[in-house]
């Protein structure tokens, strides 16, 4: 059986350009038989992208396809430093014939300013709510305020 290598999956040309991809299933995953999936970078209609798509099987070109051409589903900006993140951490980044470090150094230097930003902005909206909690419980009575000495 075959299926659409990650690196074949062009379309459409004028906006996937810098394609790097950083996890290939294959047709089968783990032994068992699911249809593979693949995540890849690209530059996306010249902006930083992730891509993923399930490889297909046979005369299929996988998904999502357009006229029967193999093409990615980009993810949404909120979601792409996440989707690299999580194939770190499970230890999904290579496969086929993507070399894993090779996958994970390009995760690094694809998006490094968006990883800094998106943890500082996590931090900063996360300390903004606990401050925003804390004011309305003490302006309910329900926490009070203590002072220090």
């Amino acid at each position: 059986m075959s299926y659409i290598n990650p690196r074949q999956v062009v379309s459409p040309k004028k906006s996937v350009s810098n394609l790097i991809p950083v996890y290939d299933g294959g047709l089968y995953e783990n032994g068992k038989e699911e249809k593979g999936w693949s995540v890849a970078l690209m530059n996306w209609d010249q902006r930083p992208a992730v891509g993923i798509r399930w490889n297909g099987e046979g005369d299929s070109p996988g998904n999502p396809q357009s006229r029967g051409l193999p093409t990615w589903f980009i993810m949404p900006d909120a979601l792409a430093v996440p989707v690299l993140k999580a194939l770190v951490d499970q230890g999904l980044m290579g496969g086929g014939d993507i070399v894993r470090v090779s996958a994970e150094k390009a995760a690094q230097t694809f998006f490094p300013v968006r990883v800094e930003e998106a943890l500082h902005r996590s931090d900063t909206d996360l300390e903004s709510k606990v401050r925003g909690i804390i004011s309305r419980l003490i302006a309910e009575g329900v926490l009070a305020t203590v002072e220090h000495k």
